[in-house]
């Protein structure tokens, strides 16, 4: 997500909205996610969403067998329209503010939690 936000910022075309992953917190550690952020700062962005995404996407679930009848085969469901990561821009709601847009420093402060970030412009 990194080289495609430099892309948009370099080409000077910044949509209203976006989403993106936050970088995993676990593997790359919270300054990644907190330079995401500054990133997404320095091309206009001033709102911001951090979403659940596991709420919205159901791509992998446990299927019961139905000749051992076991729960052990999982299947994909994404062709059934549950591989969203969730409503989009205004209509995304963030794990701890709803509706709300936050500011960068109030998410910055949240990322422990990860999750995708959602941005919005101030025009």
């Amino acid at each position: 997500d990194k080289a495609c936000l430099a892309s948009l910022k370099a080409a000077d075309a910044v949509p209203r909205y976006l989403s993106t992953e936050v970088p995993n917190l676990v593997k790359e550690g919270a300054d990644a996610a907190l330079e995401m952020v500054d990133m997404l700062t320095s091309m206009g962005y001033s709102g911001f969403k951090l979403v659940r995404q596991m709420l919205y996407n159901s791509r992998t679930v446990m299927a019961v067998n139905q000749q051992t009848n076991l729960t052990e085969i999982s299947v994909s469901r994404q062709g059934l329209g549950l591989g969203a990561s969730g409503p989009f821009g205004p209509a995304a709601a963030d794990w701890l503010a709803g509706p709300r847009w936050r500011g960068a420093e109030e998410i910055k402060a949240e990322l422990s939690h990860g999750g995708p970030v959602w941005a919005a412009s101030t025009g």
